[in-house]
């Protein structure tokens, strides 16, 4: 019994895949760091609002320096990058989006890009996820990624969820010869 070989018979399959191109929107999630935390708790602490002058003799700034003036100006760009606050002439705001980074001490960065999602077209009505890497090795791919200046979710459930498929589709069908 020891010396049995197991014969396995294999005959080519047609295995149809559908693939459907969507454009999405989505967020990346980086950690706040000590600045962010600092800046933000600081306008936070006066009601949301700061003058520019006023954050910066708190913190110590010389705005009449050119270097320190530059310097304070530096740490609020990076905090307009992320939508954490918003600079209206001499007038800080700590946004939505900042209040929310000082609870969950996460800061986001929001793209544009398309992908690909794989539909079996084959073995239909089945209930199970569908490994299409480990079968046809087919993987979800990001291309034409850009960059979005502002926040591009305004519905809370599209917050939750991170993405939104909903604005271009098109489809394409692949075959694949299975031995």
């Amino acid at each position: 019994m020891d010396n049995a070989k197991i014969l396995y018979a294999s005959f080519p399959l047609k295995w149809t895949v559908k693939s459907t191109s969507y454009q999405i929107r989505y967020r990346k999630a980086f950690d706040i760091n000590e600045i962010d935390e600092i800046f933000c708790t600081i306008i936070n602490a006066k009601g949301n609002q700061i003058n520019v002058s006023e954050l910066g003799s708190l913190l110590g700034f010389n705005l009449h320096d050119l270097a320190e003036s530059d310097i304070l100006n530096i740490y609020l760009k990076g905090l307009t990058e992320y939508g954490l606050i918003e600079i209206n002439q001499e007038t800080i705001k700590l946004t939505e989006v900042g209040q929310e980074a000082l609870q969950s001490k996460l800061k986001y960065k929001y793209f544009y890009a398309t992908t690909a999602l794989y539909e079996n077209q084959t073995a239909t009505g089945e209930s199970f996820d569908f490994s299409f890497k480990d079968v046809f090795d087919l993987e979800n791919e990001l291309s034409h990624e850009k960059k979005c200046d502002k926040p591009t979710f305004e519905n809370i459930e599209l917050k939750q969820k991170n993405c939104n498929f909903s604005f271009l589709k098109t489809t394409f069908t692949k075959v694949k010869l299975l031995n």
